[in-house]
């Protein structure tokens, strides 16, 4: 029995790599500290496709961080829009699930919003359109921390997005006392084919670097967007 599992572990390793390091990183993370399963990611780094060749070899499955709108619970394969989906290629997508301070029934409520509504466009829209008792604040913290609303607003912007969390919970207890009250609110009326009316940001000065790595490690227990020895890396490579 040893053996046969051995045998399907090597082959699914080596003829389907990303997939199968999804999967690996999938398990390990929802048992274990992050410390027991980082290491997963070195492995991913080392990871040879089974179409390298000695001269050329094409090695490393890149782990790109957390998406509002692309992540799902767990950690998954997703394709550039200029790949053509093979098994020699791809990338590994976080998950939502493996974002400390990001419960079950917020990432339910996100994904299910998600595939009812299409993709969230700020994150005020967030914050209209999943109820505050599925979102709260510190999961709202933890979502921009860790990088996940960089897509709607971008990396330099994560201090702005925490410091307008307060007002956007506001919006969004308010939309849904609208809708309980059966009145239409701001986002509701634009169609899915028309932007929803931007609500802006605080004007606040953006986190340095290093900050915004700390924040992002704390949350997911790596960095992932960067590393704080990168700008040292012609230093580093000096000795």
């Amino acid at each position: 029995s040893y053996s046969i599992v051995a045998y399907q572990t090597a082959y699914l390793k080596t003829w389907f790599p990303v997939q199968y390091m999804a999967a690996v990183l999938t398990l390990e993370s929802g048992a274990k500290k992050t410390e027991d399963w980082a290491p997963y990611l070195e492995d991913c780094r080392r990871t040879r496709f089974p179409d390298h060749v000695d001269e050329a070899p094409n090695m490393g499955i890149d782990i790109h961080p957390p998406d509002i709108n692309v992540s799902q619970a767990d950690f998954t394969v997703a394709w550039d829009d200029s790949q053509t989906r093979t098994n020699c290629n791809g990338h590994i997508r976080f998950g939502l699930g493996a974002i400390k301070g990001v419960g079950r029934v917020a990432i339910d409520g996100i994904l299910a919003e998600r595939d009812k509504g299409g993709s969230f466009t700020s994150l005020h829209d967030l914050c209209a359109r999943v109820s505050s008792r599925a979102v709260n604040r510190a999961t709202l913290e933890a979502l921009i921390e860790s990088g996940a609303l960089d897509s709607l607003h971008g990396n330099g912007r994560r201090a702005a997005m925490i410091a307008s969390v307060e007002d956007a919970v506001s919006i969004g207890q308010s939309a849904a006392a609208d809708r309980a009250a059966g009145q239409n609110t701001m986002f509701d009326m634009f169609q899915e084919n028309q932007a929803a009316p931007e609500v802006r940001l605080h004007d606040i000065h953006p986190w340095d670097q290093a900050e915004m790595l700390t924040r992002e490690r704390a949350c997911l227990g790596f960095h992932v967007s960067g590393h704080p020895l990168d700008a040292f890396e012609q230093e580093v490579m000096t000795y």
